[in-house]
């Protein structure tokens, strides 16, 4: 076996990718899906691997199917690996975890992506968002607190 690949599989792959890309255009969804899923089975080594992946990513997120999504985007990372596109990818996999309201999940990846490369502007997006989902969270005591409160004052008799 070798690992040149041939001007025909090359075009082979270009051409599932083509008809992958007419079907999402056409909103033909699930054969999209499945398009680009065999080009991603059949083709693991062709250039536009990332390509259909993210196509692939976003179908999933437009259909609320926020753990395939995210799935694709993890592998993108892996591929990737430590990179600038790659922390990226990562960052995109964990917003879409806590849109599945896997806050833990997406904050382990946040805080990841903070001991890998603090500096990186993924890193900097994943601190503000883990700013934000304390701010949320903070305030969703404080309104509970609060409902608490006004509710035990009715309960209880007024001193007179």
């Amino acid at each position: 076996m070798t690992d040149t690949v041939t001007p025909l599989e090359q075009q082979q792959g270009d051409l599932a990718v083509n008809l992958a890309h007419s079907l999402a255009k056409e909103k033909r969804y699930n054969e999209a899906l499945q398009t680009y899923r065999e080009f991603v089975r059949v083709f693991p080594w062709h250039i536009r691997v990332r390509e259909a992946r993210e196509n692939m990513a976003r179908i999933y997120e437009k259909r609320q199917r926020f753990d395939l999504a995210a799935r694709q985007y993890e592998e993108l990372y892996r591929a990737l690996g430590v990179s600038q596109l790659g922390l990226a990818y990562n960052l995109e996999a964990a917003r879409l975890h806590e849109l599945q309201g896997e806050e833990e999940r997406a904050v382990r990846i946040y805080k990841e992506l903070n001991s890998i490369d603090p500096n990186s502007e993924a890193a900097k997006r994943a601190r503000e968002r883990m700013e934000s989902l304390n701010l949320v969270q903070k305030s969703g005591d404080y309104l509970k607190r609060e409902a608490f409160t006004d509710q035990s004052e009715k309960s209880s008799p007024q001193k007179e």
